[in-house]
């Protein structure tokens, strides 16, 4: 017995390595089900896979894609007890929507090595015991054009009709299409109406579609899912635990939380083709086709009153009908004769609750003069096309003269002198008719007569000098009492208590905007600090302030605050170097009355 032991065990080796064998060659069942292979186009149909323990990995469902949409999909692990023998198995649920109606096949489907069987599937365009008066959903797509222009806006509307309330919140998917951008506008509208005796409630989806070629475009409608009541549920069905505990709690928990007992339905729009007409020839590139185009032109202050140096501000505003904020150009403002221009960057936005979309952007240009006398100002010409007339059109500010006064403080130019003519000796006085007797006197005896008598040339000027000399003595006599009547100028006294709070408070936010390198900050503040210094005059504008002042430094670093605020590309400025400029000229002197400069000592001396 002893010698055959050995050949024992190594027929059970063999066979349990033969058994082994069998086990990794057998191949893992793999098994495709569904719930119904006859169902409509707006209907679901639930495909389930399952696989033994052995199956690694996940199913390939991409050939799905082909004919039909993947809604869902989930996994589970399943244990089956039979005559005590413990099967696992794996399952995978996918629910599915068919993409058309007609003969359709779920293929076969791969796990591994292994394959399901392929599955037929018949879809018809509606249920069999439905129509529209029966169904509980429907859906409508509208457009407001049919043939607009490449770049033209046009509006896609969706209205969704539920004649049953659904158990679940609605899902609605994106709208599709190819060669052109598409966005919700505004939010839904719900309202409700009346189709053959029936009342539905309406939700209305609007969005906006902007073709970016010419050329036929389809716009595919979104899919819109809503579970409803099953209206089989009062039919017998086979037992199920999960729908008695339902009954136990009302009838509608699961209902509710599960979706059971109910069904889903699925609802599109028919397609929309529309026809893409391309930019007419000769349009050039500014291509902006819209419904109506304004341009229009606002001076700050109104009307604007011009004077060298002094900025004014013009906003150029392009109001449009029919188009979009990004569709609108940026004006080129040019050049002006006599000025310089700093432009800021335009603003553009979209009107909301108007009946067709509404754009507007604006730019607004500081325009300095300079110099004076009269200034003309360009027109301005935008061309667009007017889709309803079907013809190019220009939309014009006309060109506008104005007039600039010279700077307020700027010196009057001197008249030239003119030539002072040379002065003629006095013509001597008639002398009376000397007797016939006497003599005519000698021409070598030049004399003037003045007042009857009788001088030489050397005694006039003695005199003409003496006398001016005497003036002279007089005038510094006179001054000179004066400066000694008056007390001596000193500076301006120094302002009250509450205008010194006042410049103190602007002087730090002048401080603070300078630190921070804000320049629009920095100017307002100047300003304010002006308005407190002199509210009888207060400065309009930087260079006005810098002529306060009469100080060369001080009036280049204003000239750099304006050029910063108003250059038509932002540059950057130097708040700190500007601050050490600046600070000394906005010092004011304390209100305490200074003391008598006096070196007697005071009466009563201060303890």
């Amino acid at each position: 017995m002893k010698a055959h032991l050995p050949f024992l065990l190594k027929i059970a080796a063999a066979g349990f390595a033969l058994s082994c064998a069998v086990t990794a060659l057998a191949t893992t069942t793999f098994q495709a089900q569904t719930d119904r292979n006859r169902l409509s186009v707006n209907e679901t149909l639930t495909l389930n896979l399952i696989a033994d323990s052995d199956a690694s990995g996940e199913p390939d469902v991409s050939p799905l894609a082909a004919d039909f949409e993947i809604l869902s999909r989930g996994e589970s692990t399943m244990i089956n007890v039979f005559n005590g023998a413990i099967a696992h198995t794996r399952q995978w649920t996918l629910e599915l929507a068919p993409k058309r109606a007609g003969q359709l096949t779920i293929p076969a489907l791969a796990l591994d090595a292994a394959r399901s069987q392929p599955i037929d599937i018949t879809v018809t365009a509606t249920a069999d015991d439905a129509t529209d008066a029966s169904k509980p959903l429907l859906m409508e797509a509208t457009t407001d054009l049919a043939t607009p222009y490449v770049e033209q806006p046009l509006e896609y509307r969706l209205r969704m009709l539920l004649r049953e309330q659904p158990l679940q919140p609605l899902q609605l998917s994106e709208p599709v299409v190819d060669g052109a951008t598409i966005e919700q506008v505004g939010e839904d509208r719900q309202s409700e109406t009346d189709i053959n005796g029936q009342l539905y409630r309406v939700i209305e989806r609007r969005y906006r579609v902007i073709p970016h070629r010419s050329g036929a475009l389809m716009l595919e409608s979104p899919r819109l899912e809503a579970v409803f009541a099953d209206r089989s549920a009062g039919r017998p069905r086979a037992r199920d635990p999960f729908t008695e505990l339902d009954q136990v709690f009302g009838g509608g928990l699961l209902q509710q939380f599960t979706g059971r007992n109910g069904r889903r339905v699925l609802e599109r729009a028919p397609p929309v083709t529309l026809t893409v007409r391309p930019q007419p020839a000769g349009t050039g590139t500014s291509w902006l086709p819209a419904t109506s185009v304004q341009l229009s032109d606002e001076w700050t202050p109104s009307p604007p009153v011009l004077r060298v140096g002094e900025p004014v501000t013009r906003t150029v505003t392009i109001t449009a009908l029919g188009t979009t904020a990004a569709q609108l150009p940026t004006l080129e403002l040019g050049a002006v004769d006599g000025a310089q221009l700093y432009a800021e960057q335009p603003q553009a936005e979209e009107l909301r609750g108007t009946s067709a979309p509404t754009a507007i952007k604006s730019r607004k240009v500081a325009l300095v003069p300079t110099r004076a006398g009269t200034l003309t100002v360009p027109e301005l010409r935008l061309r667009w096309w007017n889709t309803e007339r079907d013809e190019a059109q220009v939309a014009v500010i006309p060109a506008r003269q104005l007039e600039v006064l010279a700077a307020p403080n700027a010196p009057a130019a001197a008249p030239v002198p003119e030539p002072a003519p040379i002065a003629a000796a006095p013509a001597p006085l008639p002398a009376p008719s000397p007797p016939p007797a006497a003599a005519a006197p000698a021409p070598a005896a030049a004399s003037a007569e003045i007042a009857g008598y009788q001088m030489s040339w050397e005694t006039a000027l003695a005199l003409l000098f003496g006398g001016l000399w005497l003036l002279t003595l007089g005038w510094w006599w006179r001054e000179r009492r004066r400066s000694t009547a008056l007390p001596p100028v000193i500076n301006p006294a120094p302002p009250p208590a509450a205008q010194q709070a006042a410049l103190r408070t602007a002087r730090q936010q002048v401080e603070q905007a300078c630190v921070a390198a804000d320049a629009r900050a920095a100017r307002a503040a100047l300003l304010a600090w002006g308005l407190a210094r002199w509210p009888e005059q207060p400065p309009s504008g930087l260079r006005e302030l810098s002529q306060h002042f009469n100080q060369v430094e001080l009036a280049t670093v204003l000239l750099a605050l304006d050029r910063a605020i108003y250059a038509p590309v932002e540059t950057a400025w130097n708040g700190a170097a500007a601050w050490q400029v600046l600070a000394p000229h906005l010092t004011i002197k304390s209100t305490a009355a200074p003391e008598a400069n006096t070196p007697l000592p005071p009466l009563y001396p201060r303890r």
